[in-house]
C-alpha cells in the first residue's frame, strides 16, 4: 500500500496508550514519505472535544523538545490545535507529559508490519464443536 492511500496516523495500532490526566498519550508510528514509518507521540484530550487534531511528536524531531523554551511554545500551540485553554497549568502539564515521554518515544521499536504466525491451538468448545486458531505476531518485514 503506498503513502498516498494510507493515513497518516493509525491510532488503532500503537505501541502503548496512557492516560495522564486530561491527556491521552499514543506511542505510534506515523506514515512520513518514501513509503517508511517513523515512531511518534501522538496527543489528544482524553476527553474528546470537537475539532480537536491529534498533535504529534515524530522521533526525527524529539531533540528539539529537550530545549525547555521550545517545548512550552509548541506545548501552548497544541493546547490551541486541540482546543483547550493554553494556562500556565495545562501547558506546564502538557510540556512535562511530552518530556516525560521522550525516552520512550526514542525506545519505541520500528513499526510491525507483518503477521506472523507463532502458534496454533485446537479448542473444544462447550457445545463440543472443535475450531483451530492460530496465534499471531506481529513482525517487521524482513529487507
Amino acid at each position: 500500500m503506498t503513502t498516498q492511500n494510507r493515513p497518516f496516523l493509525d491510532l488503532t495500532r500503537n505501541a502503548f496508550v496512557r492516560q495522564k490526566g486530561e491527556f491521552t498519550l499514543y506511542g505510534t508510528w506515523c506514515n512520513a514519505a518514501d513509503d517508511q514509518t517513523e515512531p511518534c507521540l501522538v496527543i489528544l484530550p482524553a476527553f474528546r472535544r470537537d475539532g480537536a487534531k491529534p498533535c504529534c511528536i515524530a522521533l526525527s524531531s524529539a531533540f528539539k523538545y529537550n530545549d525547555a523554551r521550545y517545548l512550552v511554545r509548541k506545548s501552548h500551540h497544541f493546547l490551541q490545535e486541540m482546543g483547550m485553554e493554553p494556562g500556565m497549568t495545562t501547558t506546564h502539564a502538557l510540556a512535562t507529559l511530552i518530556y516525560d515521554h521522550l525516552q520512550d518515544l526514542i525506545e519505541m521499536p520500528p513499526e510491525p508490519t507483518a503477521a506472523i504466525v507463532v502458534g496454533e491451538a485446537d479448542l473444544t468448545m462447550g457445545d463440543g464443536r472443535r475450531r483451530k486458531v492460530e496465534i499471531l505476531e506481529h513482525g517487521q518485514l524482513p529487507n
